[in-house]
């Protein structure tokens, strides 16, 4: 069966078909060659040899995959497996015990959060509660005034 992905939009796509293609596939866009505001040198522009090589997998009947279209042709030299260097996706892979650290880290900074937010809240609850008295006191005098000019007028 088709695997069902879930998008970060909330609806279900189902993967029908999946290319493979040369990692030495395309070329460097030469705007990323020559930025301006680079901070480190550009990778080596050898990698990528426009290389037209891949392999298309479809899904038919959703049970079973086949290969749709096969391009063979590369327009480099293959390298001996065993020397093809790792370029990876440059992310650093963490250890379990960088990870727990990491969680540890961030579970105390959602509670430092947490409790300034309280702290926040019990300050806008004190202020508040000072303006609730202010305009109780401003209402009571307000009457009491407007008792006191009511009988001088009727005097």
């Amino acid at each position: 069966m088709a695997d069902a992905l879930v998008s970060p939009y909330g609806y279900t796509t189902i993967v029908i078909g999946q290319d493979f293609v040369c990692s030495k596939e395309g070329f460097r866009a030469q705007k990323y060659v020559h930025r301006k505001d680079r901070v480190l040198p550009p990778p080596p522009v050898t990698r990528r040899k426009g290389c037209q090589a891949k392999i298309r997998l479809a899904q038919r009947d959703g049970l079973k995959w086949v290969v749709t279209k096969f391009v063979k042709e590369q327009n480099h030299k293959l390298m001996n497996p065993s020397k093809v260097p790792w370029w990876g996706s440059g992310k650093h892979l963490a250890s379990e015990d960088e990870k727990d650290k990491r969680i540890r880290g961030l579970s105390l900074e959602l509670h430092n959060v947490r409790q300034k937010c309280k702290r926040r809240c019990a300050a806008y609850e004190e202020q508040l509660n000072i303006i609730l008295k202010d305009l109780e006191r401003h209402r009571a005098h307000v009457k009491k005034s407007f008792r006191y000019s009511s009988e001088h007028k009727r005097n």
